[in-house]
């Protein structure tokens, strides 16, 4: 899948963000995609970073948790070696697959 600019400039933030961390993008590059155009998606909908997979409350305290990256995916990373949407994965999920 061809990432669309928007995507791409969403990537390369996140790139940055990756940069010295214990973990890194799914290793499915399909997954990657589809997460990085949601998020696209919801930037120029809703003019944030929103997390495809959460819901957008209209709440602004409770919004701001869910703009990519959220404030829960450290706590899912731990818990089950990977993300709620699957963007960032840990280095158990890739190498014990997606039963991590």
């Amino acid at each position: 899948m061809t990432l669309s600019p928007e995507a791409q400039a969403i990537k390369a933030i996140l790139d940055k963000y990756l940069e010295g961390k214990d973990f890194t993008y799914h290793p499915d590059p399909e997954v990657v995609a589809r997460v990085l155009e949601g998020l696209a998606k919801r930037q120029a909908n809703l003019g944030k970073l929103f997390c495809p997979c959460r819901i957008v409350t209209g709440k602004p305290d409770a919004d701001e948790k869910i703009v990519c990256p959220c404030a829960f995916h450290a706590e899912e990373l731990a818990r089950q070696a990977c993300c709620h949407c699957r963007l960032f994965v840990t280095p158990a999920f890739r190498s014990e697959g997606e039963d991590a």
